[in-house]
């Protein structure tokens, strides 16, 4: 016969999993405010914040593509400190939030992006440039060549002339690019230039202006990233 044991109580102890990551939100354009439909996602910032006295966030806050780059980074700016602001009301030790704008600098066009509300739209892929925004508005080019023996000819042609070329290799093939600009007009200056340099160069359209509007929206946000 089977003998009957005695009760084995166990006790359960639940622990919550560390949190990795918060959704982004997102605003209008050329706007700062918070949006109502975002404010959740704010608020499980806070709850995650409160719940853990040690945790630090690092908030990361951008705008599209459209504009100059020194409006949109001070754009950015308003929006981190709205968001910053607005955390640290409602937080013990509010210097574990903290942050700044970073303007048109990490523009996404494609792929899929999570956007913190139940759906994806497509995963980001940061426009990848040796510039350093990486937007460009309005590029001058001064040649295009098979030969990359030609292409640096060309090159410290231009640096003589006092410029900072740099050359992209595409398809191949070596472009030569002279400078990017916010403005039509002054890349069209530069073009007078060069031509009274007896320079051929031309203007080609920017990154941003391939965007589509989905796009835009989804580079009008700000990131929350977790330190500690």
């Amino acid at each position: 016969d089977y003998g009957i044991s005695d009760t084995l109580n166990v006790n359960l102890i639940r622990k919550d999993l560390p949190i990795e990551s918060f959704a982004s939100i997102y605003y209008d354009f050329n706007k700062s405010n918070i949006l109502t439909k975002y404010k959740e996602n704010i608020e499980k910032v806070i709850s995650a914040m409160n719940s853990s006295p040690e945790m630090k966030i690092e908030v990361n806050s951008y705008t599209d593509c459209r504009g100059s780059k020194e409006y949109n980074l001070s754009l950015s700016e308003i929006r981190a400190k709205t968001i910053i602001n607005f955390i640290r009301k409602q937080i013990k030790n509010p210097e574990r939030v903290y942050g700044k704008g970073y303007g048109e600098t990490n523009i996404i066009y494609e792929e899929t992006f999570n956007t913190g509300i139940g759906s994806t739209i497509s995963e980001s892929t940061p426009i990848q440039s040796k510039i350093k925004n990486q937007t460009r508005d309005y590029i001058v080019v001064s040649g295009l060549y098979k030969s990359e023996k030609n292409a640096n000819s060309k090159k410290e042609q231009l640096e003589k002339l006092g410029y900072t070329p740099f050359i992209e290799k595409i398809n191949g093939k070596f472009k030569v690019i002279v400078k990017d600009f916010d403005k039509f007009k002054n890349a069209k200056q530069t073009i007078e230039v060069l031509k009274n340099s007896e320079i051929i160069a031309w203007i080609i359209n920017c990154n941003c202006c391939i965007l589509e509007e989905e796009y835009h929206q989804l580079n009008r946000r700000t990131d929350f990233k977790i330190i500690k």
